[in-house]
């Protein structure tokens, strides 16, 4: 709805898409709860059972936080696609259809979509895997046989045309509907030639709707500037990018680095470790390296773990600490995916990740040692990585609190995201220029 007295027309397409819902609730907003509107027209012609919440107690509507999300979701599309904003009815529809078809463990589903629940079908996501929103495309007028046109995605156009139709902006800013749809590959969008097209097809759309392309400047974050309506007067816009978990305990991998041991891939980790008594698994965290009377690192590494001779502290969760051999800790770290070895987590996925400017660039990705020896920089700065949780709400977390509390998931969503990155034990994402070390 671009505007909210179109309440009850959303609410009778709801009823002749999905049929009429058994009991409903709204908010006190005159447009819902108005006697002569036409919402409550609806209301009383299919004898819905209405259901009014307090006021300003929105946490009586479950569907308060899935708006929250949708907006965060269009927030972070938007920026990161560089959409116009003036394409948000397209954006917004796109995102609710995603997640109409997400899995999802929130609101009692169990690993349904929130879709199949309401029809009982099974969903089909055949029209929403090839293309994200705003993805650059190719498309033929004269029913397929004219000349290929460059194009963006806006969509699945379901009142228009026949299946596996699509919304898609023209070059000239008008927005149809066409199935003979195809994506940009990254090998073309390579091409000079094409580069320099869907430049000049971005130039041209933002030119005739009277928007600025935005600066982006610090690394994925979007720039106050360009954004400043946004900034100054969403509050869920200002908190997406704005409001990051950050604990200022936890140091940045960099402020304890130690020449000597920089490519070490133990510190940090947590074990699960068998107690000598025969009693529950005993949890421990690797704390450091454990040296000699000169100061020096004990041990040398090895690639092979059995001819590891260095030596760690770890400490144990009741605080007293011992010293333990690098074999035992490889034996129990591989010991931790056991089922009787895991702790609960509340986290559902590692989603996305981004930059805000002060990540390592390329350039200064390596390191030289006193010694001589040079090696690629073990850094979080940076980077920002968003997280799902269990009851499918999201929230941004500076990656080194990642690292300290869920290296595995860390390190899994780096090897799945980042194919040819050096991904260390621990999760800590280095240069994607580097070949594989340990994953």
């Amino acid at each position: 709805m671009d505007i909210k007295s179109k309440a009850g027309d959303a609410l009778q397409t709801f009823c002749q898409e999905f049929g009429v819902p058994d009991r409903l609730t709204c908010d006190v907003s005159k447009e819902q709860s108005g006697k002569k509107t036409e919402f409550m027209q609806q209301v009383r012609k299919n004898d819905i059972d209405l259901h009014v919440i307090e006021s300003e107690r929105h946490n009586q509507n479950p569907c308060e936080g899935v708006i929250r999300e949708v907006r965060r979701k269009w927030f972070r599309t938007m920026v990161r696609s560089r959409v116009p904003r003036k394409f948000w009815d397209y954006g917004m529809r796109w995102v609710c259809e995603v997640m109409q078809r997400t899995s999802t463990q929130a609101g009692g589903r169990n690993g349904g979509t929130p879709i199949e629940s309401v029809t009982g079908e099974t969903t089909d996501l055949s029209e929403y895997l090839d293309f994200g929103f705003y993805d650059s495309v190719w498309y033929h007028e004269n029913a397929g046989l004219g000349e290929r046109l460059p194009g963006c995605w806006l969509g699945v156009s379901h009142r228009v045309g026949s299946l596996m139709s699509y919304y898609v902006l023209t070059g000239k800013c008008t927005v149809i509907s066409r199935t003979t749809v195809q994506r940009v590959t990254n090998l073309e969008l390579q091409v000079d030639s094409n580069k320099l097209l869907y430049k000049e097809f971005d130039q041209e759309v933002r030119r005739i709707l009277g928007e600025e392309e935005p600066q982006q400047d610090i690394g994925d974050k979007p720039s106050p500037e360009d954004w400043a309506e946004f900034m100054e007067f969403d509050e869920d816009f200002q908190e997406e990018f704005s409001n990051i978990v950050r604990n200022d305990d936890i140091k940045e991998a960099d402020e304890e680095f130690t020449p000597e041991v920089f490519d070490d891939t133990y510190l940090n980790m947590e074990l699960a470790l068998p107690s000598g008594d025969g009693a529950d698994t005993a949890f421990a965290r690797v704390t450091k390296r454990l040296r000699d009377a000169n100061g020096l690192p004990i041990g040398t590494a090895h690639d092979n773990p059995i001819l590891d001779s260095r030596m760690y502290e770890v400490e144990y969760q009741d605080g007293h600490k011992s010293a333990m051999a690098a074999t035992a800790i490889a034996q129990n770290l591989f010991a931790q995916v056991d089922t009787e070895g895991n702790r609960h987590v509340l986290v559902d996925e590692i989603i996305d990740h981004c930059t805000d400017g002060k990540e390592v660039k390329q350039q200064d990705a390596f390191l030289t040692t006193r010694s001589g020896t040079r090696g690629r920089r073990e850094t979080t700065m940076g980077w920002e990585i968003l997280v799902q949780w269990k009851d499918q709400s999201t929230s941004w977390i500076a990656l080194k609190d990642m690292k300290d509390s869920f290296p595995v998931q860390l390190a899994e969503y780096s090897r799945k995201n980042f194919p040819r990155a050096c991904v260390c034990l621990v999760g800590v994402v280095r240069s994607q220029e580097a070949k594989p070390n340990y994953c």
